[in-house]
């Protein structure tokens, strides 16, 4: 039976409004943990029992010749306050004296000894961060603010006194889950370092792509495209379609957008196809060009997301480019950036769709 109060869901990184709130304000926000027993606080919902083996997270600035310490531990959430309890859910789950990573680095954090208690479904959890030894610069790259997809973070200057922690409003953890069989989970938190990544797209040559796979055929309206920037001023239109293995049209797959349009709505577009197309199970390349533009002063922009880690983000929807689209059609498939490019659902949506990872792809 068809279910069409799924027609126009939007397949593709399922932190849509977290992938916009940075494209819009370019980093993520920080938080100064230079001072004695400055704390931070990542909560998320568990929704497996497995044990936490490390935490992967990122530095804003650190004064590397007195960059301090901090110890992360990972507590139980007090249910009627929202704080942390300042207990652990396993007593090896804390690591003391840790030296913070270079800026702009993902750092991963190694309990010394694999905690085994085993979480509780549907029980709220927090990594814990508490400076132990004061620096002279030592930032954290917190959070994203606004469009947020879980519980906020939580900051204090006093972290002994887990009272005082208090609510970063409308904020989004960027924090990174490693569990005890090395699969790595977002937990409903900012997945993104902060760094974007954009390709220019013009003439017969140069094009980007998110490359995606679908276990079961899906019926496709069209194509959803976050991130757009207009550079100088195209002469040519913007061109999206669904390519095969082979780099050859899905028939129907097709369609071009008037540079006019573009350029007046290139926060968000979407791009229908004169009619649904089906997808057999398969790789596939939603493709963006602009042909008839003439070069980088003159181009669109595609606009896309670095992550902090790609085994948790799954593979889904990287971005690919091309530099010889009208002779070799060779494609360079990256493992770090996540494409704003996605599939419109038309209709129904299959049971078995690809979801890579933790929350890296999916319906909206």
């Amino acid at each position: 039976m068809a279910l069409p109060h799924f027609n126009g869901s939007i397949l593709g990184p399922s932190t849509t409004n977290i992938f916009r709130t940075i494209n819009t304000n370019a980093a993520l926000n920080t938080f100064a943990m230079a001072a004695l027993d400055a704390g931070f606080c990542a909560r998320h919902d568990a929704r497996s029992t497995l044990d936490v083996k490390a935490v992967k997270l990122i530095w804003n600035a650190v004064n590397m010749t007195d960059p301090g310490t901090f110890t992360l531990r990972y507590e139980t959430i007090d249910a009627t306050t929202g704080d942390p309890t300042g207990t652990l859910y396993d007593a090896s789950a804390v690591i003391t004296g840790v030296t913070p990573a270079t800026a702009g680095t993902v750092q991963t954090i190694t309990f010394a000894v694999l905690p085994t208690a085993g979480r509780t479904i549907d029980t709220m959890y927090g990594v814990v961060l508490i400076t132990d030894n004061a620096a002279t610069t030592m930032t954290l790259r917190s959070h994203i603010a606004t469009g947020g997809n879980g519980a906020v973070a939580l900051t204090t200057a006093t972290a002994v006194t887990r009272s005082s922690f208090a609510p970063v409003n409308q904020s989004t953890p960027a924090v990174i889950l490693v569990m005890e069989d090395d699969s790595e989970e977002v937990m409903d938190m900012c997945p993104y370092s902060g760094a974007i990544a954009t390709v220019d797209v013009y003439g017969a040559d140069l094009a980007a792509a998110a490359k995606f796979t679908l276990l079961t055929s899906q019926s496709i309206a069209g194509v959803f495209i976050q991130g757009l920037a207009v550079v100088g001023s195209p002469a040519g239109d913007v061109r999206v379609r669904i390519l095969d293995t082979s780099n050859a049209l899905v028939t129907g797959a097709s369609k071009t957008l008037d540079k006019d349009y573009v350029t007046l709505n290139a926060v968000a577009l979407s791009a229908f196809f004169s009619a649904p197309v089906t997808l057999p199970s398969g790789t596939y390349r939603v493709v963006i060009d602009s042909t008839g533009s003439a070069n980088s002063s003159n181009c669109f922009r595609t606009r896309s997301l670095t992550v902090i880690s790609a085994t948790a983000m799954g593979g889904g929807f990287m971005e690919s480019t091309t530099t010889n689209m009208s002779t070799t059609f060779t494609w360079t498939d990256s493992t770090t950036v996540v494409s704003g490019l996605g599939l419109i659902l038309a209709v129904d949506v299959a049971a078995g769709v690809a979801i890579p990872g933790n929350m890296s792809g999916g319906m909206q």
